[in-house]
């Protein structure tokens, strides 16, 4: 590749990395440079802020540090399960002999689930820092 091809190749990276900044960045620029007497090629981009005439740049930034925090949530917690024995059925019939007694239903286990209740718990989540601007824009 020769020397003009480079320049030109790095022109339209520049400007199609330029355009393809963020929408929230309202200003942008390109800075192009000369390396040396060889001929050396440089370039840059740049997105800043723009509030009214004022350009935010990375001096004007600040970020408080992040902290941990105790927060308090309620949460439902569900009652407590128990088995239950469920007594066999039986019924009395006729029969050509007599009476009898005739099993209906089988018994069996049952889970049970006690009420359930709200509890306040307590929980340690991060919290981020925050950004803001020292310029007074």
């Amino acid at each position: 590749m020769t020397r003009n091809m480079t320049i030109t190749a790095g022109i339209i990276v520049a400007l199609t990395l330029a355009f393809a900044a963020p929408a929230s960045a309202q200003g942008f620029g390109i800075s192009f440079s000369k390396n040396g007497k060889h001929g050396g090629f440089g370039f840059g981009i740049f997105a800043n802020e723009r509030c009214g005439t004022h350009v935010h740049t990375s001096c004007c930034v600040a970020t408080t540090p992040g902290h941990w925090e105790d927060r308090c949530e309620r949460v439902w917690v569900d009652g407590c399960a128990k088995r239950v024995w469920v007594r066999p059925v039986y019924r009395t019939v006729r029969s050509g002999c007599g009476y009898r007694r005739v099993m209906v239903r089988a018994g069996y286990w049952r889970t049970v689930r006690g009420r359930g209740h709200y509890e306040t718990v307590t929980r340690r989540v991060w919290v981020p820092g925050t950004r803001y601007y020292t310029c007074g824009h």
